[in-house]
């Protein structure tokens, strides 16, 4: 748990409200080897995170960290980290949860991968 919420701190707000967090989105902005690193050691973490783990609390900032990292990703990247049936599957999954708020990030979630792979 304290390795999410870490990773979580990390990653910049989803809305920058702040010089720090504009400075933060910067770091991940463009840099296409950072992003690589994090997806490469971060999303398989996640995903086995929500698939194997029953706390709420835990699935919930996992969902944030994904919501938040795909913020970043372009459509290669995002394509070299997921395979679109498994993560179809993992999103239908989020959006048919009782929990309001893991409907909401899923939401979220299909809306940015929908702006990053509009076809």
């Amino acid at each position: 748990m304290e390795l999410l919420q870490l990773i979580n701190t990390i990653l910049p707000k989803r809305n920058a409200e702040s010089q720090l967090e504009e400075e933060r989105v910067g770091i991940y902005k463009g840099n296409t080897e950072l992003l690589r690193t994090l997806g490469e050691s971060i999303l398989p973490f996640i995903f086995h995170v929500h698939e194997h783990h029953v706390s709420k609390g835990l699935k919930s900032v996992a969902l944030d960290i994904l919501d938040k990292l795909l913020l970043y990703l372009d459509k290669d990247l995002l394509l070299t980290f997921i395979k679109p049936t498994e993560f179809s599957a993992f999103l239908a999954e989020l959006l048919g949860s009782k929990e309001a708020t893991t409907v909401k990030t899923a939401l979220s979630i299909v809306r940015l991968v929908y702006d990053i792979i509009p076809e």
